[in-house]
């Protein structure tokens, strides 16, 4: 029965019937020879995944057959992918440098706390694009001797989109009256 499923390409089955057979004539051969079979199989596909830039599914697959071929060093080129990924991400962020913090744990959500860190650096980018432009809106209202109309209201409309940030609406209310 097992050599059946081997014939027939059932080779998962027929390492679970050459195992149940242990030692029975050829069992631990063509057991080996079936498992052999699968192995390359995983192996070929994990190849295929890390050729098209697919490290989490080349990562599992070689994991799945450490001892196989040279699975071993294919796992430590996906996770030198990861690490450098994850690291160049941590140091944007130390930077300040969001927004290619962002790209690069974009690159590996599934990894440690990528998602999560990807998440932070998302709100600081967007905190820090609220309080440079209330920032430059305060800067160019204040300019009120010189500015013109135009510039007023670009600065009012640039306040009312970070709505209550800091002292906007006093600086919209104070730049209003001046309009």
């Amino acid at each position: 029965l097992a050599v059946s499923h081997m014939e027939n390409k059932e080779y998962k089955e027929a390492v679970r019937l050459f195992s149940e057979l242990g030692e029975y004539k050829d069992s631990p051969v063509l057991l080996d020879k079936s498992q052999t079979i699968i192995n390359e199989g995983i192996y070929k596909r994990g190849i295929i995944a890390l050729e098209n830039n697919r490290f989490a599914d080349a990562l599992d697959l070689f994991n799945s057959i450490k001892e196989f071929q040279n699975s071993q060093t294919h796992i430590n080129v996906c996770v030198s992918y990861f690490t450098g990924h994850y690291e160049a991400g941590l140091e944007y962020e130390r930077n300040q440098n969001y927004a290619e913090a962002i790209k690069e744990f974009m690159l590996i959500p599934e990894y440690k706390d990528s998602a999560v860190r990807q998440g932070v650096c998302e709100k600081l980018k967007e905190e820090v694009r609220i309080e440079q432009l209330y920032q430059f809106s305060i800067f160019e209202g204040n300019k009120l001797a010189i500015a013109s109309d135009d510039e007023l209201r670009q600065a009012v409309k640039d306040l009312e989109s970070i709505g209550d940030y800091k002292k906007a609406q006093k600086y919209i209310k104070q730049y209003k009256k001046i309009l």
